[in-house]
């Protein structure tokens, strides 16, 4: 076991609010959520009705804020991930989800 506190991830989380679409291998779209937190490696989506199996390949389409001092915009971002866990908030109802990229993502994020 390591140790109590040490962090684990290979890449930093940032608290992140992005909008992001979810669709199977069959191009369908099984729901729309936004991120609780993102990094380059993965993702942690707010509650959402739909809840997948861990192990399910997905395809992510994610839109990340961009902001200069005369514009606002979003970047997508393509990405093949796999489900990592559904953490249930209420018994039966909607569930946390958390999602690894096949590939990790350069998104550079900043503080």
């Amino acid at each position: 076991m390591g140790e109590p506190g040490r962090e684990r991830r290979s890449h930093r989380r940032y608290e992140l609010t992005c909008p992001v679409v979810v669709v199977d291998a069959d191009g369908q779209e099984l729901f729309r959520a936004d991120t609780v937190d993102v990094s380059d490696g993965g993702l942690r989506l707010r509650p959402v009705e739909k809840v997948l199996p861990p192990g399910q390949t997905v395809h992510v389409n994610l839109r990340v804020p961009r902001q200069t001092p005369n514009s606002f915009m979003y970047e997508q971002f393509f990405s093949q991930a796999s489900v990592v866990r559904c953490q249930y908030v209420a018994e039966g109802t909607k569930s946390s989800m958390a999602l690894r990229f096949t590939r990790p993502l350069k998104l550079e994020l900043e503080v």
